[in-house]
């Protein structure tokens, strides 16, 4: 979610999150967070490799609704079937935004 907001707003937010480590794969600097959240806008999709819980995968997305508000989707799997299914959760994560935007539209 932080990647579908503008450069101003999450300037601003950076005065005030504090990264948190959860596990040995989380992003704990800005630094690092900033360098992801570009891939993430060019992609639209945003992966949890480990980050938040071991052994838990994800695979997520941002929407924006009809008037501009921000939610998100994850699918989150056990990491052990994470890596021979990543292409096939994309690919139904992808699904579903473009059902989700046909159906209500895209800000």
């Amino acid at each position: 979610m932080l990647a579908a907001l503008d450069d101003n707003l999450l300037l601003q937010l950076k005065k005030t999150i504090h990264l948190t480590r959860f596990t040995p794969n989380s992003i704990c600097t800005w630094k690092q967070l900033e360098g992801e959240i570009g891939r993430i806008r060019k992609t639209g999709i945003a992966f949890d490799i480990e980050e938040h819980t071991l052994g838990i995968s994800a695979v997520g997305a941002a929407i924006r609704g009809p008037e501009g508000e921000i939610a998100a989707i994850s699918l989150p799997t056990p990491s052990v079937r994470f890596v021979d299914k990543k292409k096939e959760l994309e690919a139904a994560l992808r699904d579903c935004l473009n059902g989700l935007i046909e159906r209500f539209g895209n800000a």
